[in-house]
């Protein structure tokens, strides 16, 4: 995967692929968090090293709800660049976001509750939420998706993002 640490410091840096799938049904997003967090975020993963975003997109749903050579990745959205803190860490990802749908699988559609994925490590929880409504107390990571999900652009939007302290950070498109 394509992820590394800072050399000497406690910086580490992410390549991440992440799906906006809007349900037809009532226009709610899919969206994914850990068991042990307290925040959501659209689900995806870290690109491996010689594989396309889209690719690692469709590979990270299959492992995650088993929907393998399913998923259809269509066109990019944002590139976002994020700086955050985590767990005492902090991170510079670059987030390549794209729409996404199941087209072989009408049963993710059809998940009226939360429902459980697979992480090797650890318990994923995936649920269908209109991120600019209540997320059950939670927040949606990073910061700028509220907003920029409820306009999607025409066109891929570029996006230098800072999570301050737990506040949302402004979005600064380029």
């Amino acid at each position: 995967m394509i992820s590394f640490d800072e050399e000497g410091g406690d910086g580490r840096f992410n390549l991440r692929a992440a799906g906006v799938c809007v349900r037809p049904s009532d226009g709610k997003v899919l969206l994914h968090r850990t068991v042990r967090d307290n925040f959501w975020s659209l689900p995806g993963g870290r690109c491996d090293f010689h594989e396309a975003a889209p690719q690692a997109l469709a590979r990270e749903m299959g492992e995650e709800i088993g929907v393998s050579g399913r998923v259809e990745v269509g066109r990019l959205l944002f590139v976002a660049e994020t700086f955050y803190s985590h767990l005492g860490r902090r991170f510079h990802e670059v987030g390549l976001y794209f729409l996404m749908s199941f087209p072989g699988d009408p049963w993710v559609y059809e998940q009226g509750a939360p429902f459980d994925g697979h992480e090797p490590s650890i318990r994923l929880i995936f649920a269908w939420m209109d991120p600019r409504k209540g997320l059950e107390g939670r927040s949606l990571f990073p910061t700028f998706l509220p907003a920029a999900l409820s306009d999607l652009p025409d066109d891929p939007r570029h996006i230098v993002h800072v999570e301050r302290a737990g506040v949302p950070g402004d979005p600064l498109p380029y």
